[in-house]
């Protein structure tokens, strides 16, 4: 679901104007190869069943999973991303 946005801007903002981004929460189920997603599955609650080779990462971040949001290493992202990811898992 939706949840906001978050406007960036930059030092170099002559050469990189600044970004809107949208957020939005995905509550996902991590399936194991060989697990079949059945459409009960999906109409019965608010998780998302996926298979967790169906995620894939980008140029700056891979995905990595925690169990705990405590576990998440804030120390080692940019600096914006600990303001709005904690609040964002107050809610949840």
């Amino acid at each position: 679901s939706y949840v906001g946005q978050i406007h960036f801007t930059f030092e170099d903002w002559k050469d990189n104007r600044a970004m809107k981004v949208h957020l939005f929460c995905v509550f996902v189920n991590l399936l194991e190869d060989g697990d079949v997603i059945n459409e009960q599955q999906c109409n019965e609650t608010d998780t998302l069943p996926i298979h967790s080779s169906q995620i894939r990462g980008c140029d700056e971040i891979e995905p990595k999973w925690f169990q705990n949001a405590y576990d998440i290493p804030l120390h080692q992202m940019f600096a914006d991303d600990t303001v709005w990811l904690t609040k964002l898992l107050k809610h949840y």
